[in-house]
């Protein structure tokens, strides 16, 4: 996966649980995240990390428009622009999948969660892996063809409800 597609990709699921961006919007990433994106060394130091992110961008993923980016210790802010977010909102489709998946968690119902994958995998003919989470932390699902959805979902049920969080392969190897 590319980090034009993570970030396009990302800012999508953004806009599709809580609506338009009339502002600028900042994705957070650690220094490894975009080392490994880039295939640099994860002993760069920040602020040359943060010129070839710059540089990727303006060669990469020109739709978004100008990107800041703002090092920090350990993660890095890539601010995009209100032209960035129109791009997305206007011309990039909701995926199929994450929108069912996302109606799956306003049910608070963790069988409607399991179904919404299963009902991909066998639309698609791939199998849904489906792990418990180290340190109780709720259950991994993911497609076994990533062509299907190449992210991984860790899902978790409480006494607060059901909550998510979406990761790459390699980040969710990493964490």
């Amino acid at each position: 996966m590319t980090l034009k597609k993570h970030v396009i990709d990302t800012m999508k699921e953004w806009q599709m649980k809580i609506g338009r961006f009339d502002s600028d919007l900042r994705l957070y990433y650690p220094k490894g995240s975009l080392c490994d994106y880039l295939n640099l060394d994860r002993e760069m130091e920040n602020e040359a990390l943060a010129q070839a992110v710059k540089q990727y961008f303006a060669e990469e993923a020109e739709v978004l428009g100008e990107i800041h980016i703002e090092p920090g210790q350990a993660r890095f802010c890539i601010l995009v622009g209100k032209e960035g977010c129109a791009y997305v909102e206007q011309n990039v489709p909701e995926p199929e999948f994450l929108t069912k998946f996302l109606e799956a968690l306003k049910s608070q119902k963790m069988s409607k969660v399991c179904e919404c994958f299963e009902i991909y995998g066998q639309k698609y003919g791939t199998k849904v892996c489906r792990e418990s989470e180290k340190d109780d932390g709720g259950t991994l699902f993911y497609f076994e063809d990533e062509n299907v959805d190449p992210y991984r979902y860790c899902v978790d049920e409480n006494e607060f409800g059901i909550t998510y969080h979406r990761f790459t392969k390699s980040d969710y190897e990493n964490t």
